[in-house]
């Protein structure tokens, strides 16, 4: 049956039909024209979100850079410094850090070491550094002649950390210390427990450290421009 009047005229269904693409054509342009501003909105804010993103991860990377390069060239206390002042999360900062504490320890200046190395276990808490930090510490007490305090913590440290690889250093600066203290035997103790283990990597040191202890009844000469 067909679907025109005897005009040949199309029917309402055709009509509806033909005019149906034009009609969803304008609904879908005044949909982008309602729409674009927010679209290209948005689109401009995922940008700059993105390039903000991008910058930020780049200066950062050249941070590192540059902090790798100072740590790598710096030889003075001056340059430490400036290292862990300008950029503190780097992770040279640490490692400068304990350079500086070093370099006041082997200047004699104690107390300013002792300050570095405290003041890199309040800042890195968590590092795995962290122990080179506490022995440190110790260190300086006995440099300091403060041998009791010292003697507590190289024993403590030797304790907490007893599988540490610094534990023997420890070990050997709670010998010196409690010699010095008078306490011969408990330092004996010490000295022949780790001298007399063949296989002990700091064998060798137990017995020259005793050796001279025995000897000149004073702590050996580790750092000679520093100990009196």
């Amino acid at each position: 049956m067909s679907e025109t009047t005897s005009n040949n005229q199309p029917t309402t269904s055709a009509q509806e039909k033909a005019v149906r693409p034009e009609k969803d054509l304008q609904e879908t342009l005044a949909l982008i024209k309602r729409y674009l501003p927010l679209v290209l909105t948005g689109i401009a804010v995922a940008l700059a979100v993105g390039f903000a993103l991008f910058t930020i991860q780049q200066r950062r990377e050249m941070a590192r850079e540059r902090a790798a390069e100072l740590f790598a060239s710096a030889a003075t206390a001056e340059e430490f410094r400036e290292l862990i002042d300008t950029y503190p999360e780097a992770p040279e900062a640490p490692l400068a850090l304990l350079a500086l504490a070093s370099s006041k320890y082997r200047e004699g200046d104690y107390d300013g070491a002792e300050d570095h190395y405290r003041r890199f276990l309040d800042r890195y808490s968590d590092h795995p550094l962290r122990a080179m930090a506490e022995l440190g510490l110790a260190h300086c007490e006995e440099a300091a002649g403060r041998l009791e305090a010292a003697a507590e913590a190289f024993t403590a440290f030797a304790a907490t950390h007893e599988d540490h690889f610094l534990a023997p250093l420890a070990k050997l600066g709670a010998a010196r210390t409690q010699f010095q203290l008078g306490d011969e035997a408990a330092a004996r103790a010490i000295y022949e427990a780790i001298s007399n283990d063949p296989e002990h990597p700091w064998q060798r040191q137990a017995e020259n450290e005793w050796r001279n202890l025995r000897r000149t009844q004073r702590v050996p000469v580790v750092l000679p421009d520093v100990i009196e």
